[in-house]
């Protein structure tokens, strides 16, 4: 359902979420992206409207060459590769990129690529802390 300007909310009810919920600071979310940044551009416009009760603490591509890295520094979102191929095994890679969410203390983790990624591990933390 549009909202009143005609735009449709993330959540779908046609109105629009508070920004935060009572003194609970916003989510703290990563953004895995492969290539230009499209899905990464709609959470940054959606943080930045306060649609999403989130800060986005880095953004994380298996490429180098990935467009949307440099989509995120424009936005002045730490911007990271992660290349698999720097890593003797899968485990190795994986432990690597939990290192890397738990040190920015990352809540989410929004997978917003087409393909590349293959997430097998979680940190084993909800975003409650609990």
């Amino acid at each position: 359902m549009p909202d009143e300007d005609g735009s449709r909310s993330l959540h779908g009810t046609g109105s629009r979420p508070p920004y935060s919920t009572g003194s609970r600071p916003p989510y703290r979310i990563a953004v895995l992206i492969s290539g230009r940044g499209s899905n990464l551009q709609a959470i940054v416009d959606a943080t930045a409207a306060r649609q999403l009760d989130a800060t986005i603490a880095a953004v994380i591509s298996n490429r180098s060459d990935a467009p949307g890295l440099a989509r995120a520094r424009e936005a002045g979102i730490e911007a990271i590769c992660l290349d698999p191929r720097c890593y003797d095994t899968r485990n190795a890679f994986d432990r690597a990129l939990v290192d890397l969410l738990r040190a920015r203390d990352v809540a989410l983790v929004c997978l917003a690529a087409s393909c590349g990624w293959s997430v097998r591990r979680s940190s084993k933390r909800s975003p409650t802390g609990s």
